[in-house]
């Protein structure tokens, strides 16, 4: 807030929380949106040389609106850094209703025949069958027309793996993976899923048109084939690590020396247990053969 062109609202940053957002702007972490907040702090700052800059300019260098800017130096002022940076929750969070068991009931009901005497599902109708089978306890027509057009488009396919005709074993695998990853590890254990793809690479005949100011770069659709590249995809969930591994081929040497970085480098002195689909083969014949 201002008046007469003087802030109510003086943010002055001490050292440690200059050198924060800094940080934090630098190194690109967390979400866009916190960066941004951290901008704003940071040019707002009263204690830095030829910074303190008003709104407007504010908001035109990053560009944001000089409300934003208004509202997290006020935040920053009144509740502390940590407040500027994140969210403000809502008083009143909103109910999901369509988690994983009302999603499946929603969509089970609009793909089922309709009532008698209608030709298809209406709004309507499905907001008041999700009440009457007891989904949920109320829900507006706008809900379930937003949700549908969301989570319904026939037009799209998925890849999945749909388990054979009565075949047990298979769904006795599955759900082992499942487990796996509601296993309780000890301090020397790490959950590590390991796939791999291939790529093809390519290369241009024709010489691009760089990109410009406004125009983006022009690729000619022509190209030539050279060679693929294999990708081993690698993470680790529960820690938050990932990691992309790009070699020429995807042999039994290769796959070991995967496993030799990640015990050696990646996770030392840990144990590893390994999630895979068809790369359990590689395994088998890097290390029995």
């Amino acid at each position: 807030m201002t008046t007469g062109g003087r802030k109510f609202y003086q943010v002055s940053l001490a050292d440690d929380e200059r050198t924060q957002l800094q940080e934090l702007v630098d190194r690109g972490q967390g979400s866009k949106e916190r960066r941004q907040r951290a901008d704003i702090l940071l040019l707002a700052d009263t204690d830095r040389a030829n910074v303190g800059r008003v709104d407007t300019d504010i908001a035109d260098t990053l560009p944001v609106s000089v409300t934003t800017v208004e509202r997290v130096r006020k935040r920053c002022v009144m509740a502390g850094l940590a407040a500027a940076l994140d969210r403000k929750p809502h008083p009143k969070p909103r109910q999901r209703w369509h988690d994983g068991d009302g999603e499946a009931a929603r969509t089970m009901l609009a793909c089922s025949p309709p009532p008698a005497g209608q030709a298809t599902w209406i709004l309507a109708l499905l907001s008041d069958q999700l009440v009457a089978l007891k989904v949920v306890d109320t829900i507006s027509r706008e809900t379930v027309r937003r949700t549908l057009k969301n989570g319904i488009k026939p037009w799209l396919k998925r890849i999945w793996c749909l388990p054979p005709k009565a075949n047990g074993d298979f769904v006795d695998a599955m759900e082992d993976v499942l487990a796996v990853y509601q296993r309780e590890f000890a301090a020397d254990m790490v959950l590590v899923g390991v796939d791999a793809t291939s790529r093809q690479q390519t290369q241009e005949t024709r010489i691009l048109l760089a990109v410009r100011s406004g125009p983006a770069a022009i690729y000619d659709f022509e190209y030539e084939r050279n060679g693929t590249a294999n990708l081993f995809m690698v993470g680790a969930p529960l820690a938050g690590w990932r990691h992309v591994k790009v070699t020429d081929r995807r042999t039994r040497q290769d796959f070991a020396e995967l496993l030799q970085d990640l015990l050696d480098d990646t996770f030392p002195n840990q144990k590893l247990v390994l999630v895979m689909g068809p790369l359990a083969k590689f395994i088998r014949r890097a290390i029995f053969s």
